[in-house]
């Protein structure tokens, strides 16, 4: 285009009057395409200059840093070489003062091992005497206390067995005692009871007639009244037998009770 161009390139480049409109436009067209391509090899040439200049101004700098990393690497190097060659000669030179040194060092370093493993061994054996002496004590203490223990149980046992015993002897008399004395109640009572039905029989004989049934009528009360005081003493002979042989305190569980006159006991004593 005309606008990208310069004004005197413009100027002379630009249509002049007086030719035919066509052949003007086409030579106009060659004499623009010239113009742009010489303008675009020349910008193409001072690019690649620059280019090629930075490209020359990069290669200097890398060749300047490469020179001065390879300078400070080599004086790294060399410092190292110069440290290492002194450490070196130092130890040649330390080597028998050293050699000395470790060789007194481990002679002492033996010593005070053997001291502190004869300590150690005296320590241990002491530990493990007063460990088994500890032990035995321990199993004679337990030994001593299950002892104590067995023959306070076996006492109270024998204890307790021997009240049982004597409380069942004792409720085992006591109830014979009764039923003897109630045989021998029952017995007078069934005796009075014959020898009174032998007078009412002897008596309503002697009587007339019309009174004798009134005089069986009584008698047939009478034995009712005899049976009945019979099973009344059998009720209340057994029942206090059953509230003697449960016997129970306030505050105490049925059937148990505490001994009084054994003080070692603790707890209560059911008897069966």
């Amino acid at each position: 285009s005309l606008q990208a161009l310069p004004v005197e390139v413009a100027r002379q480049v630009a249509p002049r009057p007086g030719y035919h409109q066509r052949t003007e436009l086409i030579l106009f067209q060659k004499k623009v395409l010239e113009m742009v391509t010489t303008v675009s090899f020349l910008r193409m040439l001072s690019l690649r200059r620059e280019r090629c200049l930075r490209a020359l101004a990069a290669s200097r700098i890398q060749a300047h840093v490469r020179s001065k990393l390879c300078s400070h690497a080599f004086a790294r190097t060399l410092r190292a070489i110069v440290q290492l060659q002194g450490l070196v000669r130092t130890f040649l030179a330390n080597g028998k003062r050293r050699h000395h040194t470790q060789s007194v060092l481990r002679i002492q370093a033996v010593a005070k091992g053997r001291s502190t493993r004869v300590r150690y061994l005296r320590v241990l054996a002491a530990v493990t005497r007063f460990q088994v002496r500890l032990r035995r004590a321990r199993f004679r203490h337990r030994l001593t206390v299950g002892m104590v223990r067995f023959q306070r149980t076996w006492r109270r046992f024998q204890v307790l067995r021997r009240f049982v015993v004597l409380v069942k002897e004792h409720i085992l008399a006591r109830e014979a005692a009764r039923q003897s004395l109630r045989q021998h109640h029952s017995t007078q009572l069934e005796r009075a009871a014959t020898i009174l039905q032998a007078r009412v029989r002897s008596r309503a004989a002697r009587q007339s007639m019309p009174s004798r049934g009134k005089v069986l009528s009584a008698v047939v009360r009478l034995q009712a009244f005899a049976r009945m005081a019979l099973v009344k003493l059998k009720f209340y002979r057994s029942k206090a037998l059953v509230i003697q042989l449960t016997w129970r305190q306030p505050g105490r569980r049925r059937g148990a009770y505490k001994l009084p006159w054994y003080r070692g006991h603790k707890g209560n004593v059911r008897v069966t």
